[in-house]
Parts: C-alpha cells; sequence; structure tokens
C-alpha cells in the first residue's frame, strides 16, 4: 500500500507501511514467504538447541493431556510433534497453507488451523499452554500487544507461556 507519491502508508498503529491486515517479510505477505520457504524453513530452524531447550522446560511442567497452541507452527517440527508425542492435544495455526499441509502430513495426533492468529477466536481459558517462537517477529509493536493480550485470554489461570527468545517459561 503507497501513498499518491509511491511512499509506504502509515498503518494505523502508527508504524509505516502496507496493508494493515497482513503480515509483511520484506515487503510480501508472510504467508507467501512461508509458503515459498515450506520444508526449508524446518531444515533451518528444527534442529536448535534453544529451541529444543525451551520445549523441554515446557514439556517438564505440564500436566498429562494438556492442550497446547501452538502459534506460528510451521511445519509442525519439532514443536508440535514433540508435544503431541508427549501425548498432549496440539492445535497449531499457521498463515502459510503450504507449511499447515506438511505439518497435518508430518504430525497427524496434532490439529493444525490455516489462518492469521490475530484473526481467529478462541474461548477464554481453552488452552493450558500456548507456544510462541517466530511468528511475532514480522508483526508491528501493536499488533504484538494486541496478540498477546487476546492469547492471555486463551490461556486457564495457571496456564505455560513459552515465548522465545526469552530463556523463560512463563506462568499466567
Amino acid at each position: 500500500m503507497s501513498d499518491s507519491q509511491g511512499q509506504p502508508a502509515e498503518r494505523p498503529d502508527g508504524e509505516p507501511g502496507g496493508d494493515p491486515g497482513a503480515q509483511r517479510t520484506h515487503g510480501l505477505p508472510a504467508a507467501a514467504v512461508f509458503d515459498a520457504l515450506g520444508a526449508e524453513y524446518e531444515r533451518a530452524f528444527a534442529g536448535s538447541a534453544a529451541h529444543r531447550a525451551s520445549l523441554d522446560r515446557l514439556l517438564e511442567r505440564l500436566a498429562p493431556g494438556s492442550r497446547v497452541l501452538d502459534v506460528g507452527s510451521g511445519t509442525g517440527v519439532p514443536t508440535a510433534r514433540r508435544l503431541a508425542g508427549a501425548g498432549h492435544r496440539v492445535v497449531g495455526v499457521d498463515v502459510s497453507p503450504v507449511m499447515t499441509a506438511l505439518a497435518a502430513g508430518q504430525v497427524p495426533d496434532a490439529e493444525f488451523r490455516c489462518g492469521d492468529i490475530r484473526e481467529m477466536a478462541w474461548a477464554d481459558g481453552e488452552f493450558d499452554a500456548a507456544c510462541v517462537y517466530f511468528s511475532m517477529l514480522q508483526m508491528a509493536r501493536g499488533e504484538q500487544r494486541e496478540l498477546l493480550g487476546r492469547l492471555a485470554r486463551a490461556v486457564r489461570p495457571g496456564a505455560f507461556w513459552q515465548w522465545p527468545p526469552c530463556r523463560w517459561t512463563w506462568r499466567r
């Protein structure tokens, strides 16, 4: 989106550029970027020691059969796969149809939904935990604040949050 001089228009949240309804990565909608990356994204990031360590911390704290929201689930590996493999009920959400299809094929014990997390409605306290790894990096700060508020309502009181790059697990 641009103004009449071809300059990026200001978004309603005061940050420059683009369609306020679409996550953007280097000027492209996030879905298009992650559709193009597909399985390459998994090969690049699934082996992260920091990611494994954060999942270990979360798994130590979850009660058996917890319902976990995986925001920006990508291909489902490693987050949804590890959580579902440990017996948890995982709902993964990703904006990329390609990533969502890969995830559904790789982690059949989890549920995956394709869509923009900012537009999805969740019941208050619907989840016992939420994981948010990289998906908020493409959002403006105002969008991040709004989404965190919505996610805080979607997890029950006492629920756990895994939100790297932080090195801790938060408890609501």
